[in-house]
């Protein structure tokens, strides 16, 4: 499964032909309503959706504890493999945000993600000035891609914006897991403050966290706020639940509606994107080892 979309329009188009008449404003504003529900239920129903899943990112540790959200970056592909890692906020350079990698002992800087003041976002080495890799960008937060090979070597670096966290899987320190001898595995208790790692830390600075995004976006036409790329895994089900509970307000209010979408063919429809999910073996990449130290994790 990729993460393609589909467009609002078609998913609106699909629910009308299941519901067997256009949708009025009114009638739209519920379909709006409607498809959102379906989208949280969809997310809710399965861990390891693939445009939800993040896998193994870099967050900053700090008094023993990581925050469900933070202000950094995570480069990674660089060339020069030194530059790559997780750039957390340290103020603003020209009057935009600056962003630094600090060395393992979580003080020294090594290299910069700073805005020149002009043109250019740039990735500077912290000691000498040299600018390894830069893009010209009139972008008030760094570019994620398109970046050019400086005095770094090739190939150039690509960017992720660090996201809020939802259901945390994994951690671990000291290196990223899956085939990496110096990860550790630690386990971990979410409270109020944010996710408490237990044990020794041994000095660490940077945890490797596997986790559900978050779901924020909401769906619709594009105006308000409202995101009009529909994920595909999900779109059939959501145009099923829409219409199905539209119908059923029809008939409740009298509107000699025909109920002609059973509450089975929505069910199906959710079932049928998770089978297609799990089809990826994501029990073999990343669910088996988060499910088997779940099950040992007694601190939860």
């Amino acid at each position: 499964m990729s993460v393609s979309t589909r467009t609002y329009t078609s998913l609106l188009g699909t629910a009308e032909a299941k519901f067997g008449s256009s949708f009025n404003p009114t009638t739209k504003r519920r379909f709006d309503a409607l498809i959102n529900s379906a989208a949280n239920n969809a997310n809710d129903a399965y861990n390891f959706w693939e445009r939800q899943i993040v896998f193994a990112e870099p967050r900053s540790i700090a008094r023993g504890y990581i925050d469900f959200t933070e202000d950094s970056y995570s480069l990674y592909g660089a060339g020069t493999d030194a530059v790559n890692g997780l750039y957390v906020r340290n103020g603003v350079n020209n009057a935009l945000p600056s962003y630094v990698l600090y060395a393992s002992d979580g003080t020294t800087e090594l290299y910069d993600l700073i805005w020149d003041g002009a043109t250019d976002w740039q990735i500077v080495d912290s000691t000498t000035a040299a600018i390894l890799y830069d893009i010209t960008s009139a972008d008030v937060t760094p570019p994620l891609t398109g970046w050019a090979v400086g005095t770094g070597i090739a190939l150039s670096p690509k960017l992720i914006d660090i996201t809020e966290m939802g259901t945390v899987m994994d951690i671990n320190i000291n290196g990223k897991p899956y085939g990496n001898y110096w990860a550790v595995n630690k386990k971990y208790v979410v409270d109020a403050n944010g996710i408490l790692l237990l044990g020794d830390l041994n000095g660490a600075t940077v945890a490797f966290v596997t986790y559900k995004r978050s779901h924020t976006d909401i769906y619709g036409d594009g105006t308000a706020g409202t995101v009009s790329a529909i994920p595909s895994e999900w779109a059939e089900y959501m145009a099923r639940y829409a219409a199905r509970d539209l119908q059923l307000g029809a008939k409740i209010a009298g509107d000699n509606a025909a109920v002609v979408i059973g509450s089975r063919e929505v069910d199906r429809a959710l079932e049928d994107a998770i089978w297609r999910a799990e089809s990826q073996n994501p029990e073999e990449s990343i669910s088996r080892r988060v499910t088997t130290y779940l099950s040992q994790n007694t601190t939860l």
